[in-house]
């Protein structure tokens, strides 16, 4: 028997859908018939991206063939003229102790023996940097561990009398076997320990899944994370590792008060970690990617990221060519072959395909270059502290249906996301039931890689409901462009502490229509393909690849010609997509498949034009409708820091002098010069001091026994130094400082000093 109460829900739910259809209507951007100084999308009108080995890529390079090559130096670090080169953060360098040696070697042996592998190492090998702490100076909550990394540091002091440890045998082969020459304890299998480099990709493999434009974790870019990832596994003792593991839950659940109660947490986590030396890192290596600067065949505005270098959505949302800024073809060479699949839920995995997918994907946030958080890309929102879900919110079911929130259903915080869209590549408009698709696959998917991925998100999600439309407006030259972005609201079940990474658990947003993805799934769900790469190896198919597979793509096309003539709607979209839209809906993807010849449709600012087994060519996507414009990102393009010059203690506060970076342009060229706090720029360094937004004082607070007990940011207001107060309870305690410019934190100059006794 049905109650009134259950029928309830569902005709909200209607109404509402019958609303947005009508008010998006009118969601198509004014367009002028004359040309506007606006030019949507980024600087390049043509990327191309070709796979090519490390000598013909410098070549390329040196003719001017090729503008950069993501991933590899071809030079090894010796930059011919007119070059320059992007520097991020490459991968830890560990070693780590067989069960054999864990069993016969106590841990502080085990400890006193991998100072004495670090302090052997050729610190002459390019790119290598001995610093024995997981949380390196390429990581945003550094400043949180530069005392301990500092102690790390001090305990591993170069000492040239110190001999190989000759009780320790040890495996390294690759980069690794470079840093040990001469040494006699070097075998290939069989070792004590094995020393061996391991890159971000191999830990947090869930980064490199698409998921239609949604992050996954929040986290990922965290040192504290990477320490857990890196070292968790190598632990033995069951003590520590459920101890460890609790710690981890506890972070990843948001149950923390204050920042400085994460942090601590975050410190204990870390300590636990490396008490065993069961895997030990001796330090890290530096990416060196390489560029052309040439004035008239080069490129500038180049930004890149702390953590993944040029192979980054930064680059692309920043590069320009110096012959011809506003437009221009952008040429790339990897080194290394696109074996993933294409797909835009769990392929792209490889470098080349991260890059491509870079170009032609647009997630709700970026990474933040320089540091470890998230910044709005084609999402904004507001946040709001609650204790209920409201009536009238619902959640996906693992059947791929919404179901209405228990009345009783708690949450913690309701983020409210206003979307940034645009038309897809298909010339459909991006509604609400685009935005809102991703959760249903989340909680339905079969593919367990995906649903690795998307774990974080399932389990803070308490709730969405759709708010309604708002209308975003600009106006350029006397010419209204307007949107109509749907408003979304998101109820989770707690409240990390970090705003950013809230933002980025469950954002309302994807970067491809409902269609693909539902296509995508219809393929796995018949048995034709597999999501990921994981998926397909266990159930022995072929990796769907929506692209480069012919056979595939028209086994496809039967698929989509049945949804056309059934006006088919995935159950959970039935409220939200009328019968007729979802034809018109499937109609426009399969002209679009029959144009170009693949179903890689999206919502990015460049779109997939033409494919070989060894390149690509990506087209630039100037439509009016797309809402993100030349110049957004242009703040990151050139990184730079500030300094901490002077610390001088007053009653009650400390005043921190500091030293800034400007850059100073020059037509296409540019140099970066340190300045005093507070001097006035100059003409040539005022557009970038207006991008370069206030600079900030970052400090740590840490008391003698270890404890975080104050941490914040100081934001520039005038004269020549920042003001610290420093109540009563500070007194005692150590303060870390660094000075921030343009949001760049990575490897940054940092000071520690006493506060004075009272």
């Amino acid at each position: 028997m049905r109650r009134a109460g259950e029928v309830r829900p569902a005709l909200r739910i209607f109404s509402l859908a019958a609303s947005l259809l009508i008010l998006f209507a009118g969601s198509i951007p004014v367009r002028a018939g004359h040309e506007l100084p606006y030019y949507p999308s980024f600087y390049p009108h043509e990327i191309q991206l070709t796979v090519s080995d490390a000598g013909g890529a410098a070549e390329a390079l040196r003719t001017g063939l090729t503008h950069a090559t993501p991933g590899t130096d071809p030079f090894g670090g010796a930059l011919p003229p007119q070059m320059a080169a992007a520097a991020s953060w490459g991968g830890y360098v560990v070693l780590t102790f067989s069960r054999e040696a864990i069993h016969s070697i106590a841990p502080a042996q085990r400890c006193v023996l991998a100072r004495d592998v670090a302090r052997r190492l050729d610190r002459t090998v390019g790119g290598f940097v001995v610093y024995p702490y997981p949380v390196t100076p390429y990581h945003g909550d550094y400043l949180y561990h530069y005392d301990r990394a500092v102690d790390a540091q001090r305990a591993v002091a170069a000492d040239a009398t110190t001999a190989w440890p000759t009780a320790l045998t040890i495996d390294a082969s690759g980069t690794a076997a470079r840093l040990m020459p001469g040494a006699p304890v070097v075998v290939e299998g069989g070792g004590q320990a094995v020393l061996e480099e391991v890159r971000l990709d191999s830990l947090v493999p869930e980064t490199a899944l698409p998921l239609a434009g949604r992050p996954a974790p929040p986290w990922s870019r965290e040192g504290w994370f990477h320490a857990y990832r890196l070292m968790a596994g190598a632990v033995s003792d069951p003590q520590v590792r459920t101890q460890a593991a609790g710690l981890y839950h506890r972070l990843t659940a948001g149950a923390t008060a204050t920042v400085e109660e994460r942090v601590n947490l975050e410190r204990q986590l870390v300590s636990l970690l490396r008490s065993t030396c069961e895997r030990v890192v001796l330090g890290y290596t530096v990416r060196r990617e390489p560029f052309t600067t040439d004035f008239s065949n080069g490129i500038d505005n180049v930004g890149y990221d702390g953590q993944t270098g040029l192979n980054s959505a930064i680059f692309f949302r920043t590069v320009r060519l110096k012959d011809f800024p506003w437009n221009g073809v952008l040429r790339m060479r990897i080194s290394a072959a696109a074996t993933a699949a294409w797909n835009p839920l769990a392929g792209f995995t490889d470098a080349f395909g991260r890059m491509l997918w870079e170009a032609v994907g647009d997630p709700a946030l970026l990474p933040a270059p320089y540091r470890s958080g998230w910044m709005a890309n084609r999402v904004t929102w507001t946040m709001d502290v609650v204790d209920r879900v409201p009536a009238g919110a619902l959640m996906p079911g693992s059947d791929g249906r919404w179901r209405p929130v228990s009345p009783r259903a708690q949450a913690a915080v309701k983020i409210t996301y206003t979307l940034r869209p645009s038309d897809f590549h298909d010339g459909t408009t991006m509604t609400a039931a685009d935005a809102i698709y991703p959760y249903i696959s989340a909680f339905a998917t079969a593919d367990r890689a995906v649903a690795a991925a998307t774990a974080p998100m399932r389990a803070a999600l308490a709730g969405l409901r759709v708010a309604g439309i708002t209308k975003i407006t600009k106006q350029l030259w006397g010419v209204d462009l307007a949107w109509q972005a749907p408003v979304i609201e998101v109820y989770l079940r707690h409240f990390p502490r970090d705003a950013e990474q809230a933002a980025a658990l469950a954002p309302a947003w994807s970067a491809v229509p409902w269609t693909v993805l539902t296509l995508m799934e219809e393929a796995a769900r018949r048995g034709l393909a597999a999501l990921s790469e994981a998926e397909a190896a266990s159930r022995g198919l072929p990796w769907l690849d929506v692209v480069r597979d012919r056979g595939m793509n028209e086994r496809l096309l039967g698929l989509v010609d049945a949804f056309a003539a059934q006006d088919y709607r995935p159950a959970g979209l039935e409220a939200f997509v009328t019968p007729a839209e979802a034809g018109a809906r499937w109609r426009a993807l399969r002209a679009f498949y029959l144009a170009r010849g693949h179903w890689l449709v999206t919502n990015g600012p460049y779109q997939l034009t033409s494919w070989t087994d060894h390149g690509a060519i990506l087209t630039v996507f100037r439509d009016l409708s797309y809402p993100l414009t030349l110049g957004t990102y242009d703040r990151y393009a050139i990184p730079h820091h500030g300094y901490v010059t002077t610390v001088t203690n007053r009653p009650g506060q400390l005043e921190v002098g500091a030293d800034l970076e400007r850059v100073v342009r020059f037509s296409r060229s540019f140099e970066i010069v340190r300045e005093p706090l507070g001097k006035p720029p100059s003409p040539e360094q005022a557009f970038t001091a207006v991008h370069d937004g206030k600079p900030q004082c970052h400090y740590v607070v840490v008391r003698a026994d270890g404890q975080i007990i104050a941490s914040g940011r100081i934001e520039y207001a005038a004269g020549n130094a920042f003001t610290l107060q420093i109540p009563e309870r500070l007194a005692r305690s150590s303060v870390i400082l660094t000075i921030v410019v343009a949001e760049n934190e990575t490897v940054p100059a940092v000071t520690m000093v006493a506060l004075p006794r009272r």
